[in-house]
């Protein structure tokens, strides 16, 4: 009979009639929790993974109707805002910050937005996002 007691695995049907217990309780101590402890931790990361997918999936059905691909499909609005995203050390925007003044500029252009408000960070004089986007406007 295979059993594990206090976490320790023994075979026979009681540990005081198992011939090689000894043996067994060097070579796998706490087997059974080792086994637990590895299952636990497999639970959690599958639930992390599933609870990351199921959030994903939520905040695109719920914002399916803001989000648009076709300019076309924008509703007319007064103000496009467009948030900072980090400038390069040669004051030219990053590709994401590139991306989000181009699509303001298409909206402006194609009369969805009639302004455009344009806001990052000036935290020092070498560092400014705005004046980065107007010229990149």
């Amino acid at each position: 009979m295979l059993r594990v007691t206090n976490s320790y695995l023994f075979l026979g049907s009681s540990w005081q009639d198992s011939s090689n217990w000894h043996f067994l309780t060097l070579i796998v101590p706490n087997l059974y929790l080792i086994v637990v402890k590895n299952l636990r931790l497999s639970l959690l990361i599958l639930a992390c993974a599933l609870t990351s997918l199921a959030l994903n999936y939520y905040v695109k059905l719920v914002t399916s109707n803001y989000r648009h691909s076709d300019i076309a499909n924008v509703p007319a609005e007064p103000i496009a805002i467009v948030f900072g995203a980090g400038i390069w050390e040669d004051e030219t925007p990053t590709p994401m910050l590139a991306d989000r003044v181009q699509a303001a500029v298409d909206l402006y252009k194609t009369g969805r937005v009639r302004q455009i408000l344009m806001t990052g960070d000036n935290s020092s004089p070498d560092y400014n996002e705005v004046k980065a986007m107007q010229e990149y406007a």
